[in-house]
């Protein structure tokens, strides 16, 4: 059974970058790549998902809104925030509370993989 992965950036080059760079894991993920936390949402609730990997900063809601969504709708979705400046990030309140994790932007393949790969480790 593969892992259910949703990534959210609403910078289509980010996206791509992380579809380029994990490339390798689709024999282990089912991969879904969003532009908007709305498409997100709707991802959500068509299909299950294990794990959502979010971007802080976008326009219109930000990460921490949707993981506080997620958290509530979906509690047993393991929940990443990427951000430019993580601890600051991750001293607010609604990233503490929602997100199990919250990686510095740029991140690298090999932090990405083992961050997504604490979902098994949770279970």
């Amino acid at each position: 059974m593969s892992l259910s992965v949703l990534f959210v950036d609403d910078e289509p080059r980010i996206l791509k970058a992380l579809q380029r760079n994990l490339r390798s894991m689709c024999s282990q993920w089912d991969m879904t790549f969003v532009s908007d936390p709305e498409d997100a949402l709707a991802t959500m609730a068509r299909e299950s998902v294990d794990v959502i990997v979010s971007d802080m900063r976008m326009p219109r809601m930000d990460g921490g809104k949707l993981m506080g969504i997620v958290s509530r709708k979906y509690p047993g979705t393991y929940r990443i925030i990427l951000s430019g400046d993580c601890d600051q990030d991750a001293a607010r309140h609604e990233v503490r509370a929602n997100a199990h994790q919250c990686l510095s932007k740029p991140c690298d393949r090999e932090t990405l993989v083992r961050a997504i790969g604490q979902y098994d480790a949770s279970r």
